[in-house]
């Protein structure tokens, strides 16, 4: 487990980074909120789902706040058009089997029979792309330096 010093020195020069601010804040940002009867949302302990590189023009990031609240990002507005034209079931599905990968420990759900259902139905990617964060800061401290 990172110590909390390591991670204070690492995550606001990432935050900060000029590169990573300046994307972050080229991108088209929005939220979705899906009616009752939608399927549900799942949260992980690693939330944050995206796909593609974070410079292309198709990069999107996803992260569920509430189980019938997306929270998104786009790389372009054709990629944002995109994911718009998308069926809510249909977008629902792909963040959920994103933060089936993610996961490390922890999956939660808001309906247990649900849930349940996703997660069977998806156990050949549960965990398979989850980096902790302290991997993540080894990757930035190596690529930029450390303190």
């Amino acid at each position: 487990m990172m110590e909390a010093q390591a991670l204070t020195s690492w995550l606001p020069r990432m935050v900060l980074h000029d590169e990573m601010t300046g994307r972050f804040s080229d991108l088209h940002w929005w939220t979705i909120e899906y009616k009752p009867e939608a399927p549900k949302l799942l949260l992980s302990d690693m939330p944050l789902y995206w796909e593609g590189g974070l410079h292309s023009e198709d990069f999107l990031i996803a992260m569920p706040l509430a189980p019938n609240r997306l929270f998104l990002g786009a790389g372009s507005e054709a990629a944002r058009q995109y994911l718009n034209d998308l069926p809510g079931a249909e977008l629902i599905r792909r963040v959920n089997r994103g933060s089936l990968a993610s996961s490390r420990n922890r999956i939660w759900g808001v309906d247990a029979a649900e849930g349940r259902a996703v997660i069977e139905a998806n156990l050949d990617i549960v965990g398979v792309d989850a980096v902790s964060f302290g991997e993540i800061a080894k990757r930035f401290q190596d690529k930029h330096g450390r303190d």
